[in-house]
This record gives C-alpha cells, structure tokens and sequence, in this order.
C-alpha cells in the first residue's frame, strides 16, 4: 500500500455480511505518490500538486469519523488536515483533491475488501474443506464424529 501513497497502513475489516461490513484502513498519506498516480489526469495533477504545495509541511491522515462506531466500511474514515486559507477559489481547488484521495482511498478500500471476502468464501467452501481433510487426514463416521 505504500507504493498507492498510504504509509504505515493499519487495515479493520469485517466479513460478517452484515450492516457495517467492509474494510478501511488509518494511514498517513503520501501525496507526491497518489498525485503521480497513472489513474490521474494532467489537469488533476496540476490541481493536485497546488495543492500539495500547500500541505507540504503539513502531515495528512485518514482517520476514523466520530460516528463510525464500531463499523469497518470505507465510510467510516475521512481525511484529516488543516487548511487555512479564506480564498474561495483555492476551497473549491483544495476540495475537489480533497475528493480525488477520498475516491482513491475508497476504492483501496473496496479492494481489500473484495479480496478478503473472496479469500474467506474459497476457505468455506465444500473443496477446501475436503482439502483440508486430506491433508490432515482426518476421516469422520456417518454421524458426523472424527474417528
């Protein structure tokens, strides 16, 4: 992940299926990275890069919401920083960033999601449990019970 531009990364997840499932992570971003990203534009870059110049000194971070409770998903997180100037035009420009990376860590998001789920699914399955009998060489009675 730090090659997308999140550094020192800490991922929560939840796979219950349920209200609140998905994954996040926290992480310091790295914007020099995420702005030299193939999946941007050059008129983005341009934008970008203002806007880096502003926070330059400045760390960014992804960091759980007040609300998010207990949940994982990647809503639950939003970027943290200070911004301090008054000018409109820069709010819009320094906002529109804003978005690109919290679209760009929501997809991230996704991802590991998608991955995870999938992983855990190909654990349950009927194939990987007959897998794992073999290996193990476990053998069961009719009733269910090890021998």
């Amino acid at each position: 992940m730090k090659g997308l531009g999140f550094i020192d990364p800490v991922i929560h997840y939840d796979l219950s299926f349920s209200q609140g499932s998905g994954s996040c992570f926290d992480a310091e971003i790295n914007l020099e990275t995420i702005f030299n990203s193939d999946k941007i534009g050059k008129r983005l870059k341009r934008i970008c890069l203002w806007y880096k110049k502003a926070y330059n000194e400045d760390p960014i971070y992804i960091v759980k919401n007040s609300w998010a409770n207990h949940y994982c998903h990647e809503k639950t997180r939003s970027i943290e920083h200070v911004f301090g100037s008054n000018r409109p035009i820069l709010k819009k420009l320094f906002k529109f960033a804003e978005n690109f990376i919290t679209d760009f860590y929501r997809i991230e998001c996704k991802s590991i999601h998608k991955s995870l789920e999938d992983d855990f699914l190909d654990q349950q399955s009927e194939e990987s449990f007959k897998e794992a009998c073999e290996a193990n060489e476990w053998e069961f009675y009719d009733d269910g019970s090890l021998v």
